[in-house]
């Protein structure tokens, strides 16, 4: 077992995500590899700064901008849209390991297949003939039941086809979705590939790791982190106890934490790691590092909701907030806005943490996060709203 502190674990934590150095992978490799690492990232539609997959990136990444992502996913093809936790992005090399997911989905529609059979042949024939397909491309606006409301059949018909595993999504126009055959998409080696957890247990282990590896540092208690797995506190204690006595992962106690802790082995070697830097980063609001709110809470001192489907009356701050991050510490949140017509940024709030002063290093640290946050929104001008003592960001004109 290894007892470490609070504070070893913050940064630990910070390190393994590729925040606490921010804004330092530079090559489509490196994004990929970092990817492949934490299992997925979460993509969510919203947009009223960047999407949230975009924002995670944004953090790690050198002069990061969307077309990176896009050309990852729809030109490299080394990245796949995928339902993980919820929908996510995750790499292309891990499809095998969702046959299982599939062959559930293929079950679920099972009693469907007649009534979505004319549809499907009409999407099969327009993909053939055109190499992808919107729902609007569908003929008939006819309703069915769906899982998550009533919905068109062309659009019922596309999604059971791409949860089965037959269609991929071949790009997006903003957030619309065009599907094409998976088999003209991915490579023959990874389609063939077999499933690599053959047994049920082998497919638990596999998730726990994944879901460990998606944070760096995780509990065995539910929570948002787990979602998307579907596995029940039992099996994640059992597969935790296997890969326990494998030796592939590692107890951790941390400080007046009761409950014990898990990391990769080959992780460890990140505590040993001891430099210091002095950087901040805006966190996005569906970021791995945060999926876990209470463990989140409990190791660095913060609370956060992402409050976009929050009623107004009941916010506490705001639609859309960002954490930032400077060296190990969450030191504030806050509220941009974009006026696209004017092309400028607005920071409309900022709420600091309890007991957090600002210094010069954290002054300039911010300075060089809004600078690089500008530079990925295109944005040539930032300004303060009266929400804001002047006073306190009198450096914010510094940032472009």
């Amino acid at each position: 077992m290894i007892n470490i502190t609070r504070k070893e674990a913050r940064e630990f934590i910070l390190k393994y995500q590729n925040i606490y150095n921010p804004r330092q992978l530079k090559s489509d490799d490196e994004i990929i590899n970092f990817i492949q690492k934490v299992g997925c990232i979460q993509y969510d539609p919203l947009s009223k700064i960047a999407k949230n997959a975009d924002l995670v990136l944004q953090s790690r990444c050198k002069n990061y901008s969307e077309k990176t992502l896009y050309r990852l996913l729809y030109e490299k093809r080394a990245l796949l849209d995928g339902w993980d936790k919820n929908m996510s992005i995750w790499s292309v090399n891990d499809w095998p390991y969702f046959s299982r997911k599939r062959k559930a989905f293929k079950s679920r529609y099972k009693s469907r297949v007649a009534e979505f059979k004319s549809v499907k042949n009409e999407i099969k024939k327009k993909i053939e003939k055109y190499g992808y397909i919107n729902s609007k491309d569908v003929s008939g606006n006819k309703k069915v039941n769906w899982s998550w409301a009533p919905t068109d059949i062309g659009r019922a018909s596309l999604e059971s086809m791409y949860h089965c595993g037959e269609l991929v999504i071949h790009h997006k126009e903003g957030t619309r979705k065009f599907y094409g055959f998976t088999k003209n998409i991915l490579p023959k080696r990874i389609i063939n590939k077999q499933d690599p957890n053959a047994k049920i247990d082998d497919y638990h282990e596999w998730y726990v790791k994944r879901r460990i590896g998606s944070i760096g540092l995780l509990w065995n208690r539910s929570g948002d982190s787990w979602l998307g797995s579907k596995l029940k506190k039992g099996d994640r204690s059992n597969a935790i106890e296997k890969l326990l006595k494998k030796d592939e992962i590692e107890h951790v106690k941390i400080d007046d934490i009761d409950e014990l802790c898990y990391l990769a082995k080959k992780d460890i070697k990140i505590l040993d790691d001891t430099k210091v830097y002095n950087e901040a980063s805006m966190i996005a609001p569906l970021d791995n590092l945060i999926w876990d709110r209470r463990f989140i809470s409990r190791i660095f001192n913060f609370d956060y909701k992402w409050e976009v489907y929050t009623p107004v009356k009941d916010r506490k701050f705001g639609y859309y907030v960002l954490p930032v991050i400077y060296q190990e510490k969450f030191i504030g949140r806050c509220e941009p806005i974009i006026d696209r017509k004017n092309n400028e940024l607005i920071l409309m709030n900022w709420w600091w943490e309890k007991e957090i002063k600002q210094n010069s290093d954290m002054t300039r640290a911010l300075i060089k996060c809004f600078k690089d946050f500008a530079k990925f929104l295109n944005i040539k001008k930032i300004s303060i709203s009266g929400n804001i003592k002047n006073n306190e960001f009198k450096w914010i004109q510094n940032c472009v």
